[in-house]
């Protein structure tokens, strides 16, 4: 169990506490396969973006409800709600999706070991996808 920004100490915040309270971090799952409690659909604790603090295990939360959709669903949170991966307790039923974080630049910069964009590729994007990814460019 795990919360995203502001609370994943793993992140490198440009934004100290007291946080703001507004959103600014839109976590998404875009569900490629069906997500069901047998194949470990993502796991989250209702309400707890609205607690101020991470969980304090990596347990599962006896609050927690599995996510469960169909190919094509997309699941949206907040960065801080808690949240998980299930157990895959199938023998071969893989639960897959796309899991892409909306996160201003002026927040967090990447981890260390994200991968960059060589300078080269970057200069031939058109100017507004040069303006999102200006963060992830290779120096």
């Amino acid at each position: 169990m795990h919360a995203d920004w502001p609370f994943n100490q793993n992140h490198q915040a440009r934004i100290q506490a007291p946080y703001p309270d507004i959103v600014v971090n839109l976590v998404t799952m875009w569900m490629l396969t069906e997500f069901s409690e047998e194949n470990g659909a993502t796991c989250v604790v209702p309400q707890s973006h609205l607690w101020g603090k991470s969980p304090s295990s990596c347990e599962p939360d006896q609050r927690e409800v599995a996510a469960l959709g169909q190919p094509g669903d997309l699941l949206v949170w907040h960065g801080a709600l808690w949240h998980r991966s299930g157990a895959n307790t199938t023998r071969n039923h893989h639960r897959m999706g796309a899991n892409i974080a909306y996160i201003p630049q002026y927040v967090h910069r990447p981890p260390a070991g994200w991968p960059n964009i060589s300078r080269a590729l970057y200069e031939r994007f058109p100017a507004d996808l040069q303006q999102i990814l200006e963060g992830s460019v290779a120096e």
